[in-house]
């Protein structure tokens, strides 16, 4: 299927064109915030799931789910998220009655909640 303003056979640039050099972003800077979730200590309130349910989901055991999230050690999870995110990961963050969801500036290494 060919988009407006393109030719038969063009190709569109590389996602990356145009990003190299100066004046490029630094690896990395589209995800500048760094969630991390303790499910061992999760009480299941789901108030994460209630006020940003794109990015987090509750699974059969009662517990909330970091949607995408990566396990890095027993029960701890984080994910890397853009700044689209952030608000409605504070949200989540700030509403949690077990205080186990926390975000980071990962520029700053500043813990923002």
């Amino acid at each position: 299927m060919l988009g407006f303003g393109k030719k038969k056979g063009e190709l569109a640039p590389p996602a990356d064109a145009g990003q190299s050099g100066k004046g490029a972003a630094p690896v990395g800077a589209e995800l500048p915030y760094r969630v991390t979730y303790d499910r061992q200590k999760c009480i299941g309130a789901a108030v994460c799931n209630a006020v940003a349910p794109k990015l987090w989901t509750m699974a059969a055991d009662g517990k909330a789910v970091l949607v995408s999230g990566r396990e890095t050690s027993p029960g701890q999870w984080e994910r890397d998220i853009p700044a689209a995110e952030l608000e409605d990961m504070k949200r989540a963050a700030d509403g949690c009655p077990a205080l186990v969801i926390h975000v980071f500036d990962k520029r700053t290494g500043e813990k923002i909640i």
